[in-house]
């Protein structure tokens, strides 16, 4: 759906159901890439898409114990959309986070007793 600024005749060429099924294989696309990524390695899902679903929802759906999210500088968040009416560009959707290291994944799941008790 982001290229519709420049391809419009693609509006009526998408159906609904072809629409409902790219949340589905986004995630397992998402989910097999993050299976990839070593030790605090980064892992970016960018879409040229503007459809919610397949962007923002994804990403929210995208919540794994052994990943943080990993901010882009200007924004403070780790999404990022450029909109054609906005950016004067295609529609795209950002998203990245960065493995944590084997240590910090361990200390997160496992918090130190305490000792106060």
């Amino acid at each position: 759906t982001g290229v519709l600024r420049r391809h419009p005749s693609l509006r009526w060429q998408l159906t609904k159901e072809e629409m409902d099924s790219y949340p589905k294989l986004q995630k397992e696309i998402l989910l097999n890439a993050s299976k990839l990524v070593g030790p605090e390695g980064g892992l970016v899902y960018a879409t040229c898409a503007i459809n919610r679903a397949e962007n923002e929802e994804v990403a929210d759906w995208f919540s794994q114990a052994e990943f943080e999210r990993w901010p882009f500088r200007q924004q403070g968040t780790e999404r990022r959309a450029l909109l054609p009416n906005i950016h004067n560009t295609d529609g795209f959707f950002v998203a990245r986070w960065r493995r944590r290291s084997r240590t910090q994944t361990l200390v997160r799941d496992n918090p130190a007793p305490n000792k106060d008790k």
